[in-house]
C-alpha cells in the first residue's frame, strides 16, 4: 500500500464524510471501534498486561476525540476493566461529535481534564497507555505543557500504543524533538510516511493498519510503500485440486557447517512454517536437534572432517539443484574457496537464489561470482555489517535515507535486497517495483538465528508464487508480525517466530 502525507490523509476523510452522509457510522466510530479491537487483541496476547488499567491520554482534536470513543466502546464491552481517561479537553468544549461518545462513557469510567503534568492525579503504578494526545496535524514543536505529559508517559516506560501516530511525530517526515515512545502504532485509513522515515522508526513500534474504507487507491505513488496483511492474503489462496508436492515448488537448502549446525536448522524450520511441496536439506554435519520428517536430508559429509561444504559436494548439489525452483544458500555455511565456485556454479542454472549470511560475505569478497549470472531472481538477505560490506565491494552510494541505499544497492547489483533492521526495506531491480518499508517487527528478532528462519520462509514462499518480490515481502511481513504473539520481549526465543508465523496465516487464509 502506498505511504501518505498527512494532506492527503485530510482529502481522502473528508471525501468519505461526504459520501457517509446522513449515516449514523461516522469515520470517528468506525475508526474507534477498530481501535478498541486491536487493543484487545494485543492485550490478549500478552498476559502481563490483561490486569493492568488502560489509561487513555485524549488531546483537542480528532485524534483525542478517537480515544475517548474507543475508551468507550471498550469499557462497555469489558465493564470491570479499570479505565481512566485524561483529557486535555474540558467536556463543556466538546464538539458534537466527542461530547456525543463521552456522554456514553460508563460510570465506572474516570475521567479527569488536565493541562499538564502536575494535573495528572490518582495515576497508577502500571498500567497500559493508550497515546491520543496529537494527530498528523501536528508539525514543528511540542507546546510546554504537551511536552511534560509526553515526558511524564515516556518517563513511565509502561507499555504504549499510539492512536494513528506516535503524539508529537511529523506524519510527514517523521521528525520531532519530544515524542511518545509507542510499543504499537495503530495508523487509521492510510499508512503516513512519517512513520516509517526518521524519528518514526525508532518511535512508533509495530504498525498496524486499521482499514476504514478510505478509497487510498488515489493516494499518487511515491518512491517506496509498505506491505500489509491484506497483500500477504492474496498469496494464500486456494490450490489446484490435483496439485501435489512437485506442482507446489521445490526447495533446496544448502547451509550450516560443522561449527554451525544450528543455522541450517532455524532455515529449514522457517521454511516449514510457510511450507512448500518438497524441501531438500544439504547439510555438512547434522544439527543437535530433530530434523523434521518433511526435509529430504542430503547428507554431504564424505568423512573429510571439512569445516563446510567443499568441490567434492558440488555434484550431488547440482542434481538436486536442477530439480527445484528455489535454492537458499547461506546460512552458517562459512567461507572458503571451494564455497566459491560452489555458488558460482549454482548461479549458472536458470533458478531463484535466496542469498543469505555467509553467501553474502562471498560475493562481498568475490564480486565476480555475480557476472553472467543466469538466475531467474536473486534476492540478498543482508544486515546491516554485510550491507556496508557490499557497499565498499561494488562502490554502492550510503550518503543517502536507507530506503535509497537498499534502492541503488538493488539496482547496482541488479538483485533483490532485504535490508534487515528495525525496519526492514525491501527492494527491487526493476524500476517499476518500488522499495517497501516493514512495518512490523521489532529488536526482539534481533537475535541470532532470527535471519536464518527469514530467509527460510522468503525462499519456500518463492517457489510457489510467480511474482518473486511479493513472495519475498510477505517473507517479510509474515517474520516480523510474528512479535505480535511474543507475550514478553525479554523472554523471547526465536524457535517461537515459525509456530507464530503460522498463527498469522491461520488468520488470514484457510487454505
Amino acid at each position: 500500500m502506498q505511504l501518505a502525507y498527512a494532506d492527503e490523509v485530510y482529502q481522502l476523510e473528508n471525501e468519505a464524510r461526504l459520501s457517509l452522509s446522513g449515516n449514523d457510522d461516522s469515520l470517528m466510530t468506525s475508526a474507534s471501534k477498530q481501535v478498541a479491537f486491536f487493543i484487545e487483541k494485543h492485550l490478549s496476547a500478552r498476559p502481563s498486561l490483561q490486569n493492568l488499567p488502560l489509561v487513555f491520554f485524549a488531546g483537542r482534536g480528532n485524534n483525542g476525540g478517537d480515544a475517548i470513543a474507543s475508551a468507550m466502546f471498550f469499557s462497555k464491552k469489558f465493564p470491570n476493566k479499570k479505565i481512566i481517561i485524561y483529557s486535555l479537553t474540558n467536556p463543556t468544549e466538546f464538539n458534537d461529535e466527542i461530547g456525543h461518545f463521552y456522554r456514553q462513557l460508563p460510570k465506572q469510567v474516570d475521567f479527569f481534564s488536565i493541562n499538564n503534568a502536575d494535573d495528572i492525579k490518582n495515576f497508577p503504578q502500571n498500567a497500559v497507555i493508550i497515546d491520543g494526545l496529537l494527530g498528523i496535524g501536528f508539525k514543528g514543536s511540542c507546546k510546554e505543557n504537551l511536552r511534560t505529559i509526553i515526558n511524564f508517559i515516556n518517563e513511565k516506560e509502561f507499555f504504549t500504543i499510539a492512536i494513528d501516530i506516535p503524539s508529537g511525530l511529523n506524519a510527514n517526515d517523521g521528525s520531532g524533538e519530544t515524542i511518545i515512545r509507542a510499543d504499537i502504532t495503530l495508523t487509521i485509513g492510510v499508512p503516513k510516511i512519517g512513520l516509517y522515515v526518521n524519528h518514526g522508526v525508532e518511535y512508533s513500534g509495530i504498525i498496524e493498519f486499521l482499514d476504514i474504507n478510505l478509497n487510498y487507491n488515489a493516494i499518487p505513488q511515491k518512491k517506496y510503500q509498505t506491505f500489509l496483511l491484506d497483500d500477504c492474503r492474496k498469496l494464500f489462496k486456494r490450490r489446484k485440486f490435483d496439485d501435489y508436492k512437485k506442482t507446489m515448488g521445490q526447495l533446496l537448502i544448502i547451509a550450516g557447517s560443522r561449527s554451525y549446525p544450528g543455522a541450517a536448522l532455524s532455515a529449514l524450520e522457517g521454511a516449514l512454517a510457510v511450507n512448500c511441496g518438497m524441501i531438500y536439506f544439504a547439510i555438512k554435519k547434522r544439527p543437535y536437534g530433530i530434523i523434521p520428517n518433511e526435509a529430504i536430508i542430503l547428507d554431504c559429509d564424505n568423512g573429510d572432517n571439512s569445516e563446510t561444504f567443499t568441490l567434492a559436494d558440488l555434484p550431488k548439489l547440482m542434481e538436486t539443484a536442477r530439480k527445484v525452483d528455489t535454492i537458499l544458500i547461506g546460512p552458517g555455511l562459512q567461507t572458503n574457496s571451494d564455497l566459491k565456485e560452489i555458488l558460482a556454479n549454482l548461479l549458472s542454472l536458470e533458478k531463484n537464489f535466496v542469498i543469505d549470511a555467509d553467501a553474502i560475505n562471498l560475493i562481498a569478497q568475490y564480486p565476480e561470482i555475480l557476472q553472467n549470472n543466469k538466475a531467474k531472481n536473486i534476492v540478498l538477505t543482508p544486515h546491516a555489517g554485510e550491507m556496508t560490506r557490499l557497499a565498499e565491494t561494488f562502490n554502492i552510494a550510503e550518503n543517502c535515507n536507507q530506503i535509497d541505499f537498499a534502492k541503488n544497492a538493488a539496482l547496482k547489483l541488479n538483485t533483490y535486497i532485504v535490508l534487515k533492521g528495525a525496519k526492514t526495506i525491501t527492494a527491487s531491480p526493476n524500476d517499476s517495483e518500488v522499495a517497501n518499508i516493514s512495518g512490523v517487527g521489532s529488536y526482539a528478532l534481533g537475535k541470532g538465528g532470527s535471519g536464518d528462519i527469514l530467509a527460510g520462509v522468503i525462499a519456500a514462499l518463492s517457489t510457489k508464487h510467480k511474482n518473486f518480490f511479493n513472495a519475498v515481502n510477505c517473507g517479510v511481513y509474515l517474520h516480523g508480525a510474528s512479535v505480535n504473539y511474543i507475550e514478553s520481549m525479554s523472554t523471547f526465543r526465536v524457535s517461537e517466530i515459525p509456530k507464530n508465523i503460522k498463527k498469522t496465516i491461520g488468520e488470514i487464509s484457510p487454505f
